[in-house]
């Protein structure tokens, strides 16, 4: 990869840090906005006001736009990741502060209508949001690898504690009063991610399309079928970065997730089942928000392949473990003890893993393939929780999840021979040090 320095840039490290601080400051602020009408609007759904069917077709279209990310990404590569992601929260301000009146001056009929206008657009945005952020990150990168570790880190945390533990309950509690309220909130906490993106821009600008080999625009085309077999092989090949791994790893994740709760919440016989699921949500979000420290503090002094295959490692035998007491001793202290356990520690290893693949993509690849293995990587991601979460349900995992943590075990077993390829690792080694991945 070619790597500019922050002397190049003409920026220095402590600049780079404030642009990067300020823009994970408009980021959070940005995603609490989208948190807080999450929340709202599975409020509205419990109250009755809206049709059960408005969740799952709302997270079909995230899924739907998610899995469009390699087209996004083609025309976003050209353009300044600051300024899109300007863009982006600009438009979700204006959609969201043109509702707020609507929806106390129009008819509930012709209110619904406007809801469901400014949700379509509501479910694009983060799609085109997060590709963007990875493309910010990956210029973070040229200028230091420990800049996009850090970003990373922060931000899978920071979104985490915030928007789980905060912004969703503020949102169904506000729903309760009224949805203009929750769009209220959203305007401004969006408004004000809009004013702190646009600090961090004024001190550290990203170019457009940063990571581009000028070299390769003087290359003549190959055929299109040449290039479609070359691009499938370099994906296969690029080991913990593959988007193959990044497709296995969210199946399993979508095979584990709520449906694995719902198991834990009606079969242990633990308080009120909607207290212990509350409690299972607090114990995830915890997690997931100590997984990515763990990679930041972790990920300083070691090349990220051996970490993710050991990481890789413990889920399986967590997996596994989980199954086994689910299978022979459902009802046992022994299973309570390893479902409190396995609560937090999934998430966390699975963030963990986010962070330390996120970097690593971003410090060892450039040019057109980043951006296509980054985008695919979205995609496969979104399609592969979608599938995994569908196969829970037809496996029942709510009521015998054993077949399903066993599946999942399986899809992690099979991205170990990738996560053994350590020909990135290398290339990545000399982060500890701050210094550039080739």
């Amino acid at each position: 990869m070619k790597t500019a320095s922050a002397s190049h840039t003409g920026a220095s490290p402590a600049v780079i840090r404030a642009a990067r601080r300020w823009m994970l400051s408009g980021l959070v602020l940005s995603v609490l906005g989208t948190r807080v009408v999450d929340g709202g609007i599975n409020a509205t759904v419990a109250l009755g006001a809206l049709p059960a069917v408005w969740i799952a077709a709302y997270a079909t279209a995230e899924t739907a736009v998610s899995a469009l990310s390699p087209a996004f990404a083609r025309r976003l590569q050209h353009r300044s990741p600051a300024k899109t992601l300007i863009t982006c929260d600009l438009i979700e301000t204006i959609a969201a502060a043109t509702a707020v009146p609507a929806s106390l001056l129009l008819t509930a009929r012709a209110f619904t209508v406007v809801l469901v206008a400014y949700l379509a657009v509501a479910s694009v945005l983060p799609a085109v949001a997060d590709l963007a952020e990875e493309f910010y990150a990956h210029h973070l990168a040229q200028l230091g690898p420990g800049h996009a570790l850090a970003f990373n880190a922060h931000a899978y945390s920071l979104l985490t504690l915030t928007g789980l533990l905060l912004a969703m309950p503020l949102g169904a509690l506000m729903a309760t009063t009224s949805i203009a309220t929750v769009l209220a909130i959203n305007a401004v906490l969006t408004g004000l991610g809009l004013a702190l993106r646009t600090r961090s821009t004024y001190l550290l600008p990203t170019p457009s399309d940063p990571s581009r080999d000028p070299d390769q625009a003087t290359q003549p085309p190959a055929p299109r079928g040449v290039r479609r077999r070359g691009r499938l092989a370099d994906l296969i090949r690029l080991g913990p970065t593959s988007p193959p791994v990044a497709l296995l790893s969210e199946y399993a994740r979508g095979l584990t997730g709520v449906y694995l709760l719902l198991w834990a919440t009606h079969s242990l016989s633990i308080a009120n089942p909607a207290h212990s699921l509350a409690v299972l949500f607090v114990l995830s979000a915890l997690g997931a928000t100590i997984g990515p420290q763990a990679a930041r503090l972790l990920g300083k002094r070691q090349p990220p392949a051996p970490l993710l295959y050991r990481s890789t490692l413990l889920s399986i035998a967590a997996l596994l473990t989980l199954a086994a007491l689910a299978g022979l001793v459902p009802h046992s202290p022994a299973t309570f003890i390893a479902v409190i356990l396995y609560t937090p520690i999934a998430p966390a290893l699975n963030r963990y893993r986010h962070v330390l693949t996120d970097t690593l993509r971003q410090t060892t690849l450039d040019g057109q393939q980043f951006t296509t293995a980054m985008s695919w990587t979205l995609s496969l991601e979104s399609l592969g929780n979608l599938a995994g979460v569908w196969t829970a349900a037809a496996l029942s995992v709510n009521h015998t999840p054993t077949s399903g943590l066993l599946l999942a075990a399986t899809s992690y077993l099979l991205t170990l021979p990738a996560l053994k390829n350590n020909h990135q690792s290398r290339s990545c080694a000399k982060a500890a040090n701050g210094e550039a991945c080739c």
